[in-house]
């Protein structure tokens, strides 16, 4: 699934309802083709979005029609939701742009906290550790606040660990380049 190309959708005027449930969640809609295959799945939250619709036309609060008008589905979402979806709000975007890189930051910066409680509370230096040293230090860490590794999945300490180990070698390699 490819993020929506919104250079293209803002030239559109007119969208049909399963265009607005991929734009709806800010992917490309599948284009028409003649293979067998059947399109992807379209995610939970465009799917809601258009059982939405179809209870709003139930409602008679929003008219049943093949193309809906750009103004008219603006007017409708912001009867409908809070959420703001990009193909319709394109000053949006920046604002979204804005909370991603700020969010990176703040993730970054619990990472550099994480590699400062390794080396200041545990006197673990995480840059020279390797993978199965950091495997064995999660275990301890998990091990000693009572939980279990398995209940992280993805999300995991050891994961942490190595991105944090990673961030700090980006930030030893550009200091270097500096």
């Amino acid at each position: 699934m490819q993020p929506a190309n919104f250079a293209y959708w803002d030239t559109v005027s007119e969208f049909h309802p399963n265009e607005i449930g991929w734009l709806w969640c800010g992917l490309e809609p599948p284009r028409k083709h003649r293979s067998a295959a059947p399109p992807p799945a379209l995610p939970q939250m465009g799917n809601k979005m258009l059982k939405g619709m179809a209870e709003a036309i139930r409602k008679g609060t929003l008219p049943r029609m093949t193309y809906y008008p750009r103004e008219m589905l603006r007017a409708w979402v912001e009867n409908y939701s809070d959420y703001r979806p990009l193909f319709l709000f394109p000053d949006m975007r920046e604002k979204n742009r804005n909370s991603e890189s700020q969010l990176k930051r703040a993730y970054n910066n619990l990472l550099l906290i994480i590699a400062g409680m390794a080396q200041g509370g545990y006197k673990k230096d995480l840059k020279a550790m390797n993978d199965r040293q950091i495997k064995d230090f999660a275990k301890r860490i998990s091990d000693q606040i009572g939980l279990l590794p398995a209940k992280f999945g993805d999300d995991s300490i050891e994961t942490r660990l190595k991105e944090a180990r990673e961030l700090l070698e980006t930030r030893i390699d550009d200091e270097k380049q500096s």
